[in-house]
């Protein structure tokens, strides 16, 4: 009887390594305290020019996955999606310029990446060319990580003064009798 187990890797043979994660950015995501989750987010259909830097932001995102703990992961948005995600995260469209047969097309595009992490949002769109993505994305990953762990390890009550000044009231702002009632209310959840 034979076993066989299928192994899964990567070997990146660029003198460079392009195509392999620096050792910051594997320990940035494989330190992480509380979920990360990564959107890509790139319109279907791109000309090849284009599809070439989705292809690379999909595998460089496979990367961080390979190389995160059990609180990082992604998805690639596909279908109706897009645009229904790209609008909600507001990212804009990059206009896409195509040379076929004597003529010329543009295509406006969705060519980016959110990155969640606990109740931060940060994203990178218009994403054109993949150089320095990498430090990009693990400069962000570590900037929220940072905050979020120093979220975490806050031991006492948070404190809070609302200071309203009685000429806000006069400028009839929609629901700001309310205002006082909802910080209230983020405070108690937040303690």
């Amino acid at each position: 009887n034979i076993a066989v187990q299928t192994l899964y890797f990567r070997i990146d043979l660029t003198n460079n390594g392009t195509y392999s994660l620096s050792k910051k950015s594997k320990v940035i995501v494989n330190n992480l305290s509380e979920k990360l989750n990564v959107k890509v987010i790139f319109s279907e259909d791109l000309p090849p020019r284009w599809k070439v830097v989705h292809d690379y932001v999909k595998d460089l995102i496979e990367e961080y996955d390979n190389a995160g703990n059990k609180y990082f992961s992604y998805k690639v948005v596909t279908g109706d999606d897009i645009d229904k995600e790209a609008r909600n995260y507001r990212l804009r469209k990059v206009p896409l310029g195509q040379i076929s047969k004597d003529e010329q097309k543009l295509k406006n595009a969705y060519m980016g990446i959110v990155i969640q992490h606990a109740q931060l949002i940060e994203k990178i769109d218009r994403i054109t060319n993949p150089a320095g993505l990498e430090f990009k994305i693990t400069n962000k990953i570590e900037k929220m990580s940072t905050k979020v762990s120093k979220l975490l390890n806050i031991k006492d009550k948070i404190k809070l003064q609302l200071i309203l000044d009685s000429n806000v009231k006069k400028l009839n702002i929609q629901n700001m009798d309310k205002v006082e009632s909802v910080v209230k209310n983020a405070f108690t959840n937040v303690n």
